[in-house]
């Protein structure tokens, strides 16, 4: 009993261990952004807000064109999860349905792809969408999203439609469906969870990235949130009031989103990481 007890004790230690470097900086940021600024900057720091206040909040919203980098965050992590979502789920059902040379070649290279480092693929992309007239446009940092967020999103979807039984579509098939029909009504509704994991990864790619924003941005009205939050960062001062506002503004969505699909991903990523 007692040997038992130790143990829990070790397991709910370890968890909160690891939870704790996770968990503390997000929960610092929620509270300094209800400090003054006097209170930011005391030394030693005071763990709650004395006076609390959404000035901070007020200023982030009012004095700085951060609504507008939240609209080109939205509107790009839109674009590459939608772009991505259907590219992927496509291109997975040809790799599982149909019988075609090297295509288990194909599906092999498509995860190798995946490993190249976002920065080696940056200066080949900007010379690229340069020449093509489609620098500083929210269309061209899509492209360049997805670009590294399909190759694991197809393999994890290959993944995920081998467990979708073929008999299902057939009968579908014998009832009078299409291939596409069949592909609308039997496929996509059992594949869905998959299809809200990789949804949700690629709007994550998206929404964070700094690098290609950094790359492929140059005008204020384009700017990204995270080009937008270095903006407060400057060479004299540092904006923090500001800093932490933009901080829970850009990853309290983020949480609400995943504690609400939180299932589907589980579902999604389980299933689509087992290789047969």
């Amino acid at each position: 009993m007692a040997r038992r007890r130790i143990a829990r004790v070790g397991f709910y230690g370890l968890v909160v261990g690891s939870l704790l470097p996770i968990v503390f900086p997000i929960l610092w940021m929620f509270l300094s952004a209800l400090k003054p600024l006097d209170e930011l900057v005391t030394i030693p720091p005071s763990w709650l807000p004395r006076h609390p206040t959404l000035r901070h909040f007020r200023d982030l919203m009012a004095l700085t064109n951060f609504p507008i980098y939240i609209w080109n965050s939205t509107l790009a992590a839109c674009l590459t999860a939608g772009i991505t979502v259907a590219v992927a789920t496509l291109g997975a059902y040809s790799l599982t349905r149909f019988q075609y040379r090297g295509r288990q070649i194909l599906a092999t290279f498509t995860l190798l792809a995946y490993m190249f480092p976002p920065i080696l693929l940056a200066i080949p992309l900007f010379v690229v969408i340069t020449r093509l007239g489609m620098a500083d446009s929210l269309l061209s940092l899509a492209l360049a999203h997805i670009s590294f967020a399909l190759p694991f999103c197809l393999w994890l979807m290959w993944g995920y439609m081998k467990s979708v039984p073929m008999a299902l579509e057939e009968a579908a098939m014998i009832d009078g469906a299409s291939r596409m029909g069949a592909f609308a009504w039997v496929v996509i509704p059992m594949s869905l969870p998959g299809i809200i994991a990789i949804g949700v990864l690629s709007f994550l790619v998206s929404w964070n990235d700094y690098l290609y924003a950094l790359i492929l941005l140059t005008s204020e009205g384009k700017k990204t949130l995270s080009l937008g939050v270095s903006t407060f960062i400057g060479p004299m001062a540092v904006e923090w009031g500001l800093i932490n506002a933009a901080g829970v503004v850009v990853t309290l969505p983020v949480i609400v989103f995943f504690g609400a699909v939180q299932q589907f991903l589980v579902q999604g990523f389980g299933a689509g990481a087992v290789k047969e």
